[in-house]
């Protein structure tokens, strides 16, 4: 068994890969501590069906069971779409003055209250 650890691991992968392929276990630590056993993949072997039970006899009683209900179908009303006709334009936003003469006015007002 080989045993490394995260830092030499991570330095080494592919040789240590290659070692598990061919049966070797690789024990990887973390602060000397076992964390990881790398070793190669093997393919379950094939588990046979799993055995069916019986079914129970189907017995017919005297009486003859009563039809399901029939299920109630409902409409749901459909809502028109609006044509472009039919909708009302918006008005235009006002634009707000911005910049410098929207500065020099607010200043003239206020020297005007003094």
């Amino acid at each position: 068994m080989v045993v490394e650890t995260l830092t030499e691991t991570r330095a080494k992968l592919s040789a240590l890969i290659r070692a598990a392929e061919q049966g070797e276990e690789v024990l990887i630590k973390r602060a000397g501590v076992p964390v990881v056993v790398l070793k190669r993949y093997e393919e379950p072997e094939a588990e046979p069906a799993p055995v069916q039970p019986e079914e129970p006899e189907i017995t017919e009683s005297s009486e003859p069971k009563a039809p399901a209900p029939a299920a109630q179908v409902t409409k749901t009303p459909v809502k028109k779409k609006k044509k472009k006709a039919d909708v009302k334009p918006k008005a235009p936003k006002k634009a707000k003055k911005k910049g410098k003469a929207a500065d020099t006015k607010k200043a003239k007002k206020k020297g005007k209250k003094k």
